[in-house]
């Protein structure tokens, strides 16, 4: 099975070069597509236009530094309304910390601010395909681990 493709959103190619290679050393399970995106506006006709099939599935990565905070919190918003189930993260420098707390409202799994840490991004595109139906883990069966009970909380789908 193929996995689902991977939009990122930055300026440089850093940030794909990065993740080309942390998915790379795990290459004996599926890997990502990877698309790539140089500005907020591409990157929101890409899962707005008529190619997005494609697009309906991709986990999205931003990088921070590419737009104003504005965008990047209304780009985050619009994905979350539309892919609820799709994790997005913003990768790049944040002004403060204070940002966290915005862009995890806005929808943002995770926030990594060093290419050296996409591993923690490769992590979670491995326990999620929104393209299998997973039953629902029901929370309250004490036969149920915590691990499933942790997993079925999640907003995505586990990888089977």
């Amino acid at each position: 099975m193929e996995f689902p493709p991977l939009l990122i959103c930055e300026r440089t190619g850093t940030w794909a070069a990065a993740l080309r290679r942390g998915v790379r050393s795990t290459a004996e399970r599926p890997t990502p597509r990877i698309i790539e995106t140089r500005s907020l506006v591409e990157c929101r006709k890409g899962f707005d236009g008529p190619s997005s099939d494609d697009f309906a599935v991709a986990p999205l990565v931003v990088e921070s530094t590419i737009g104003d905070l504005a965008d990047l919190l209304d780009l985050l918003t619009v994905h979350l309304r539309r892919r609820p189930r799709v994790p997005r993260f913003v990768v790049g420098p944040l002004p403060s910390d204070d940002f966290e707390l915005l862009l995890s409202e806005a929808g943002a799994v995770d926030w990594i601010a060093s290419p050296r840490n996409v591993g923690r991004i490769v992590q979670t595109l491995r326990r999620y395909d929104p393209r299998i139906a997973a039953p629902p883990v029901d929370l309250l069966k004490p036969q149920t681990s915590l691990t499933d009970r942790l997993r079925a909380s999640l907003p995505w789908r586990p990888v089977e």
